[in-house]
């Protein structure tokens, strides 16, 4: 992610927080939310500065006389000046001070993108940190691989590790002290297991073909490595393991084997809550490049039977070993 899309997104919570502070002044814009819900900060932004006349929004803030609230007062801020033409900032310019607004003008009015501040640093560190452990990982993950990749300046915080989890609690839906929309761009991170597992992933994560290591197993394998290792990065996508992992428990109330029945809990106790693997059923041969992996794609089954789906020559399907387990 680079210092661009970190900014757009702090413009994003900016443009959120001032529409909190409109309601609790006693106006509600609540079609400014829905755009930025649905278009994002940054897109909201452009649109109402290129709009050829002044929002309902602007003027019910100029009556209030809370014009340091309106979009155009958030766009002349010194640190999101850089994501704005000069012409666009000029716009701002013009609109609040034909009402009447003062304009306090930064030192230097060069239009830069200003190095990352801490917030952006350790946001960017963290999405790169679980890009490079396959897009998810618990907090010891995370605060190991920002050690090893040694771009922050570690000691310069009282304690980085609980600011890492601050910054991702406030990233993600999936806590309370989240204050953007549910899904939208400040929407980085989700939680794996549920809340207080400390076990984090990427929300738009993708893992890549470059990621993936082949077994002994493979290295025969008829249909090329390419197609395999397509096959191998969709099994291993963490957010459509865990929702096939809900919608078979919602099902069967608890997590087992497909091929042979076999339940981590009841054997290893908490230790083996909810673990199982997730085995993508399209064989290999029926592929299609861009095909997308739907929930019903992935069967849940245990590591045993995992191991062998992959090691006969075509793939064994789930039915086929469980036969052979019978036999």
């Amino acid at each position: 992610m680079s210092a661009e899309q970190l900014l757009q997104i702090e413009l994003h919570k900016a443009l959120i927080e001032v529409a909190k502070n409109a309601k609790s002044i006693g106006y509600n814009p609540t079609i400014f939310n829905q755009m930025i819900a649905t278009e994002g900060g940054y897109n909201t932004a452009k649109k109402l500065l290129h709009s050829p006349k002044t929002s309902k929004g602007f003027e019910k803030l100029w009556e209030l006389k809370r014009l340091d609230l309106s979009t155009e007062a958030v766009i002349l801020k010194k640190e999101f000046r850089p994501l704005f033409t000069k012409e666009e900032i000029e716009i701002a310019k013009t609109r609040l001070s034909q009402y009447g607004f003062e304009i306090e003008e930064p030192i230097d009015d060069t239009p830069q993108l200003l190095s990352t501040s801490k917030f952006n640093e350790l946001i960017f560190e963290i999405i790169e940190s679980l890009k490079e452990i396959g897009g998810s990982g618990t907090l010891e993950d995370i605060y190991l691989t920002i050690q090893e990749r040694g771009n922050l300046k570690l000691k310069s915080y009282v304690d980085w590790k609980s600011q890492i989890r601050k910054q991702i609690y406030l990233s993600s839906s999936d806590c309370d002290i989240f204050r953007g929309f549910p899904g939208d761009e400040t929407d980085l991170f989700y939680s794996i297991e549920g809340k207080g597992k400390g076990f984090w992933g990427l929300r738009n994560f993708s893992p890549s073909e470059n990621n993936v290591s082949l077994t002994e197993d493979d290295l025969s394998f008829v249909e090329g490595k390419r197609k395999l290792r397509t096959h191998i990065v969709r099994e291993r996508n963490p957010k459509i393991i865990k929702l096939a992992k809900e919608r078979f428990k919602v099902q069967y109330g608890r997590l087992f084997c497909e091929v042979c029945d076999f339940d981590f809990f009841e054997k290893y106790g908490e230790l083996g809550e909810d673990f199982i693997e997730g085995h993508h059923i399209i064989p290999v041969s029926e592929l299609k490049e861009g095909q997308s992996t739907r929930v019903e794609d992935i069967a849940l089954v245990c590591s045993n039977c995992h191991k062998m789906l992959h090691r006969r020559r075509p793939w064994l399907n789930k039915n086929q070993l469980r036969d052979l387990i019978i036999k």
